[in-house]
């Protein structure tokens, strides 16, 4: 961010970071501060930062106009430059989902001639939380810490470091990632509180060079440049607005277990996935022979999966000439049964029930499911003097065809005893 830590619970991209920015509280006479910094990872969860700080001291400019010196020096440089080294660290403790805890120790600085300012080592901690809106992704960060950060980050004379302390060391931030110059990276907006508001923007220029623009207490941006006024001068106080420019650039990497490794990972979904360019030369050659293992592998299914459909065609094909086969001989079936039954009924007509009977047989063989068979059958043993037998074939008939009217009524007029309603049988249009 611009002044405060954060923490991710996304899996590291950026092993290093480097670049410089310059904080600007005024233009004339130019007072600015400048610096450069390094970031790094020592293991997933630790990280190491080293930045080097060179600023203008407002109040050696204000010893010269107590003095009495022309204002014509307000024009020249006659601030003091103070230079600063500071060591920062920051470990994570806990990180589930979305969801993350870092605590840190920063603000070591090393001074010439100084020996380490106490006061001025911040320890923090910080929850973060990473989400997904759409094609959006906000970060937000909330945390608490001592010196430095419960002080800001502006140069503070000592005698007036306790009085100018503000709130009480809490701080809040968000960024939000955008899709906007997506193939570079995308643009990222950033606002924070530190005890002031500050804004800033991160415009990519590729993936690992980005451009940063920032503005700090703009809600004092209306006093601008006042504190190094030659008229009005002061000491940089913690609540004295700047604009910054900076510029960074990152060396892309990750970890392989605890073990750093330089390559490309575009985290996206929680997967890794790693680009082959920026790969190392054997890493190439590997992969493009996992490649051509899995292509082969692929046509090898593919021509087993092309051999179980001609199978397949072939049983479709198979079934459907039994189908038609099965049909054929149905339908022949179906004919001869026809002429064995006519045959029957003549025979049944003539009393020649004995011929009847074996035309019927005959029917019942080539078609054992036809109702109408078994009903003519009961008909002739019932003609024959055989009732018992008459019955078994009538209820035969009923049960292949339940819908069998004219069998059912016979075989209640034969359970009824009403014989003469059985002389129904020599009806043709009964059975």
């Amino acid at each position: 961010m611009i002044k405060i830590p954060t923490g991710s619970s996304t899996p590291i991209t950026k092993l290093f970071t480097v670049g410089g920015s310059t904080q600007i509280y005024n233009f004339s006479p130019r007072n600015q501060g400048s610096g450069i910094f390094l970031n790094t990872y020592f293991s997933p969860k630790l990280q190491f930062g080293i930045s080097s700080v060179t600023y203008a001291d407002t109040s050696a400019y204000i010893n010269e106009i107590d003095k009495d010196v022309d204002a014509q020096f307000a024009q020249e440089d006659l601030f003091e430059s103070i230079s600063e080294t500071g060591l920062h660290f920051q470990y994570n403790v806990y990180t589930k989902d979305d969801i993350s805890i870092d605590i840190g120790l920063q603000d070591i600085l090393f001074k010439k001639g100084e020996k380490i300012d106490q006061n001025s080592m911040s320890f923090y901690a910080v929850f973060a939380s990473n989400r997904k809106i759409d094609a959006y992704s906000l970060g937000s960060y909330l945390g608490f810490g001592t010196g430095k950060i419960s002080k800001d980050t502006g140069i503070i004379k000592e005698e007036v470091k306790t009085s100018q302390a503000v709130g009480q060391g809490i701080f809040l931030g968000f960024l939000l990632k955008t899709p906007y110059m997506k193939d570079q990276g995308g643009v990222d907006f950033m606002a924070e509180y530190d005890g002031g508001l500050n804004v800033g923007l991160k415009i990519p220029i590729t993936d690992d060079y980005r451009v940063l623009l920032a503005a700090s207490h703009i809600e004092k941006l209306g006093e601008f440049g006042i504190q190094s006024d030659p008229l009005e001068a002061r000491e940089l106080a913690v609540d004295d607005p700047s604009v910054s420019i900076g510029f960074s650039m990152s060396i892309p990497g990750g970890f392989n277990g605890t073990s750093p490794t330089f390559k490309t990972i575009n985290v996206d979904n929680e997967e890794k996935k790693i680009g082959i360019k920026d790969l190392p030369s054997n890493d190439i050659v590997e992969q493009l022979r996992d490649s051509i293992r899995y292509s082969k592998f692929q046509i090898k299914n593919l021509s087993e999966h092309n051999a179980q459909m001609d199978q397949q065609l072939n049983e479709l094909i198979d079934s459907t000439r039994t189908m038609h086969l099965t049909k054929q001989i149905y339908k022949s079936n179906l004919n001869k049964t026809m002429r064995h039954l006519s045959r029957s009924l003549r025979y049944y007509y003539d009393a020649e029930y004995v011929a009847a009977l074996q035309e019927i047989e005959q029917a019942i063989q080539v078609n054992p499911d036809l109702a109408a068979a078994y009903a003519r059958r009961g008909a002739i043993y019932f003609k024959l003097g055989e009732q018992q037998k008459a019955i078994i074939n009538w209820n035969l008939a009923l049960k292949l065809d339940p819908e069998y009217d004219e069998v059912r009524k016979v075989l209640e007029a034969v359970r009824d005893k009403r014989l003469e309603s059985a002389t129904n049988l020599n009806n043709p249009g009964g059975l």
